[in-house]
């Protein structure tokens, strides 16, 4: 058995049980109670498997609860080619670079006008609520289309799919899980009636979904349903854990902090990066082997499932140099790609958007707030969870007085 095991235990930090792992079984055969798996350390096994779509399928689900959607459920996380290919050929230009550019001015509105909301002379805040939540379910919500006085409850519904990412049994929350698919598919509804009746069409991208064509046919309801709660989770909670989380390497290490804020505009972007590497919201999702194959010389049977730890892959050794620090400057040229936003075919399809997000969130909170750094006595609690890694509550304390926008 591994010394490290996401799905029923929490270990903060787990980088020397996941290392000690990967030195004695890179793939580890883990039995539950309920249910099977392997689980992958090493970052060449991990990249074998994601690249492998034939053999390694995401229908059966990505989180801990396996489940058999139904086809019109199969929507990009949850589904193989070719269904995948032409859902995300769909959306790709939606989260292109250059209309996250485009988006960038108003992300940073946004931010200014939550850090505007704080006591003037200072004090202490929460940093989820106040802007790692509020920030990127705003944007979302905007890019998609829900109606501002909807916006809160759709954070509510969001972070409860992140909770149930870690449920092996969803029934606990199955009412509001049914309450949230009942209120999107009224808004698909909408924006249907509205197609059909031939008027003019809102450019959000709620209705980009109903409206478009693959191949001559349309998404159906379900399908359009599925998407938009994926998208909004996705968004929302992935960004929020990693402007968190981000926060939190920056305030552990002092000198890393030090040089970020020599160079705020310089080093903003790259602190990103390195904290998808160092400490990425997603910290593994599973496969179903859809044939017997073997992993690191692992046999696998078909039908099993296997946990790729993108937490672990990110810091082998093998692959980053002294991965169990967090390096504000770290070089990342003519590395491969950390495993922050997954790989491959699955790769992260809003990666644009949250890394823009965090990179307004961190120069905005560092520039406005004078010495901003973790409340004193405050020690940040790891919440438990397979899939995500995230703290959840980060109680803050910053002095007077707050520092204007800069100007445009």
């Amino acid at each position: 058995m591994p010394e490290y095991n996401p799905v029923s235990e929490t270990v903060d930090p787990p980088w020397p049980a996941i290392a000690a792992d990967r030195q004695k079984c890179p793939v580890a055969h883990i039995v539950q109670p309920d249910e099977e798996y392997f689980q992958i350390t090493r970052y060449d096994l991990i990249t074998e498997v994601l690249r492998d779509h034939q053999t390694f399928s995401n229908v059966h689900g990505v989180t801990v609860a396996k489940e058999d959607y139904s086809e019109e459920e199969q929507v990009l996380a949850f589904a193989d080619p070719p269904r995948h290919t032409k859902q995300r050929r769909l959306l790709v230009s939606a989260f292109s670079p250059a209309r996250i550019d485009a988006t960038a001015p108003r992300i940073q509105e946004v931010a200014d006008d939550y850090i505007d909301q704080l006591p003037k002379e200072g004090g202490t805040f929460e940093l989820i609520s106040v802007i790692g939540a509020a920030l990127p379910v705003q944007i979302i919500c905007e890019m998609l289309g829900v109606p501002m006085q909807d916006r809160d409850q759709f954070r509510r519904w969001s972070e409860l799919m992140e909770q149930a990412a870690s449920l092996p049994d969803r029934s606990v929350i199955q009412a509001d899980m049914d309450a949230f698919n009942a209120y999107l598919a009224s808004l698909v509804n909408e924006r249907q009636a509205l197609l059909a009746a031939g008027g003019e069409q809102p450019t959000d991208l709620i209705s980009a979904i109903v409206a478009a064509e693959v191949d001559g046919d349309r998404f159906t309801q379900t399908e359009c349903v599925a998407m938009i709660r994926l998208l909004l989770s996705a968004g929302n909670t992935t960004t929020t854990t990693l402007i968190g989380n981000l926060v939190k390497a920056i305030e552990d290490s002092p000198t890393e902090k030090a040089k970020l804020l020599s160079d705020l505009k310089g080093l903003s972007m790259n602190a990103v990066d390195e904290g998808m590497r160092f400490d990425g919201p997603i910290h593994g999702l599973f496969r179903t082997a859809l044939r017997d194959t073997e992993v690191g010389g692992v046999q696998i049977p078909k039908g099993c499932r296997v946990l790729n730890l993108y937490g672990a892959g990110s810091h082998d050794p093998a692959v980053f140099e002294n991965p169990d620090e967090f390096i504000v400057d770290r070089n990342f040229v003519g590395l491969p790609s950390h495993l922050g936003f997954g790989l491959g075919i699955h790769h992260c399809l809003g990666s644009n958007l949250a890394r823009m997000e965090a990179q307004v969130a961190i120069e905005t909170l560092y520039r406005r707030l004078p010495n901003l750094r973790l409340a004193e006595g405050f020690v940040p609690q790891q919440f438990p969870g397979a899939i995500f890694r995230t703290y959840g509550f980060l109680q803050m304390q910053y002095d007077g007085p707050v520092r204007p926008r800069e100007s445009n």
